[in-house]
């Protein structure tokens, strides 16, 4: 009968399956922690509201807006695409949205008005969460224009 004292028969610690999962869950949520973070750094509207704080239209219903214009003008006149400030609007889309045709940055902050429209502000005003600080030069602090930082 073998000894049950002897060597081959001492107790080895388990593996610790608890901690590994604790480990392995621990990063899995730094992650998504850092990717949701990452995701609402770039957007400055949330997808829930599709709006942004001063309740108007997000960028994804602007950049609709302004390729359903462009779908539904005529191709055969030459004049639909023309852009006189080269912003990257037609004059056609600038007039209906109010904006100056011959100046690339309407409301003077530093972005033109084709960007602004993509980004969700607001071309006809300067600053347009109203914090003081003109659109353009929050984007070059990387902060949000849609959002006080007062």
């Amino acid at each position: 009968m073998p000894d049950i004292l002897s060597p081959q028969f001492e107790e080895k610690e388990p593996f610790p399956w608890g901690k590994m999962v604790l480990i392995l869950a621990g990063i899995a949520g730094v992650v998504i922690l850092v990717l949701v973070g990452w995701r609402v750094y770039r957007s400055p509207v949330t997808p829930a509201t599709n709006k942004n704080i001063a309740g108007e239209q997000t960028t994804i219903e602007k950049e609709k807006e302004v390729a359903a214009a462009r779908a539904a003008e005529p191709v055969a006149r030459p004049t639909d695409s023309l852009d006189s400030d080269q912003d990257g609007l037609y004059d056609s889309e600038e007039v209906r949205l109010g904006t100056n045709p011959n100046l690339a940055d309407t409301d003077q902050d530093g972005l033109n008005d084709f960007d602004e429209i993509i980004r969700g502000t607001n071309p006809l005003k300067a600053d347009t969460d109203g914090d003081g600080v003109k659109d353009g030069d929050e984007i070059k602090q990387k902060r949000n224009p849609l959002i006080a930082n007062k």
